[in-house]
């Protein structure tokens, strides 16, 4: 009853007896609805921009692509050791994606050495993604184009002159498939680990063998990096190997023996192995490989 009693006397304090006049209230009306009107109006450029926006998003969703994982690719090359790398997290997911000269290239993933099993012990795999990064499929085998395309994707070691150490001189090679509009090439070599103490790259170029004109060597200091006045595709990954698995001697020898005289066995200069673009150079494409003449299966 207390508080009944309060609230009624709250009440007529606070109502007030007088009211405004009609002309008032009509006044305060006409200004509502101009206030309204403006407020419409302004209303519309959010709503546009939310159009617009969903518009962009739709091209933006139209335009990207989802790609596969590196063991899927794997395993659907029939690279199964590979697959099951990548699946106990003995190989390396990176998915690093550089856009340049209208691709999207993705270094999906890498595998090295022991991580592989015995068999492949002595063997590098990189996975890469190529796609448009307009989201127009890339041409398939089946595409007159598909021949058109070139891209040499390799392992480079800093301190090594690019044009003789890569994959065409590396006993490498590669397998490549369009699957969704996306190009997938898994490439292999002689396992790289040994020179992880060295800085590593993958290089990816739209030419068919490594050119001097996408890529420049510091004689002096071994560096490699890509020419910034290369008009094409020219992108180049650093190789987050573990500098603990060097072994320089190892290293060594192999350099010793991959540039053997096959009569004396004595080393020899090396020559323009990999394809430059010098005039007396031999050009050395990698091959196609296959799970069975890689896995032995």
């Amino acid at each position: 009853m207390k508080y009944d009693l309060l609230e009624e006397k709250l009440n007529e304090a606070l109502t007030s007896s007088q009211v405004p006049d009609e002309m008032l209230n009509r006044r305060i009306e006409a200004k509502i609805r101009g206030m309204e009107h403006m407020n419409s109006k302004k209303r519309m450029r959010p709503v546009a921009l939310a159009a617009a926006m969903v518009m962009m998003l739709a091209v933006s969703t139209f335009a990207a692509v989802k790609l596969w994982d590196a063991r899927d690719i794997s395993s659907e090359f029939g690279y199964n050791r590979l697959a099951e790398a990548f699946e106990r997290g003995d190989a390396l997911r990176i998915n690093e994606t550089v856009s340049q000269a209208g691709y999207d290239i993705t270094l999906m993933g890498l595998a090295s050495g022991k991580s592989l099993g015995q068999d492949d012990e002595d063997s590098t795999y990189a996975v890469v993604a190529i796609a448009n990064s307009d989201g127009t499929p890339m041409p398939g085998k089946d595409d007159e184009n598909y021949l058109a395309q070139s891209f040499f994707i390799s392992p480079l070691i800093e301190g090594l002159a690019p044009w003789q150490y890569n994959i065409a001189s590396m006993n490498g090679g590669y397998t490549e498939e369009v699957i969704d509009g996306v190009l997938y090439r898994l490439i292999s070599c002689d396992n790289v680990e040994m020179f992880a103490d060295r800085k590593m790259h993958l290089c990816v170029s739209d030419t068919p063998f490594f050119s001097t004109d996408a890529y420049d060597y510091d004689q002096q200091t071994g560096a490699i990096w890509s020419k910034a006045e290369y008009e094409g595709l020219n992108a180049l990954f650093d190789l987050p190997l573990d500098p603990a698995k060097a072994d320089p001697e190892q290293a060594q020898a192999y350099i010793d023996e991959l540039w053997a005289d096959d009569e004396t066995g004595d080393p020899e200069e090396p020559g323009d192995i990999g394809g430059t673009d010098a005039d007396d150079s031999e050009e050395v494409h990698t091959t196609f490989l296959t799970p069975a003449n890689v896995e032995g299966e």
